[in-house]
């Protein structure tokens, strides 16, 4: 699987994008394409909130969260 990555407001480091890896890692076996792509989105807002938003795009497939 493809991974691309987009932080606002956040630097990204070797941490997060190994974190954001291993949990996409437990979906790919719903994806039977080998050019799968996840879009992940790193997001800190008001008061230190940090939102995660990550789009995986498989052919005709689109699974967002």
């Amino acid at each position: 699987m493809k991974y691309t990555y987009a932080c606002k407001k956040v630097p990204l480091n070797d941490s997060i994008k190994d974190y954001a890896e291993k949990r996409v890692e437990k979906l790919e076996k719903y994806f039977h394409r080998d050019d799968a792509s996840a879009f992940v989105t790193f997001t800190v807002e008001k008061d230190k909130l940090c939102t995660v938003e990550i789009t995986i795009r498989d052919g005709s497939t689109l699974l967002r969260a």
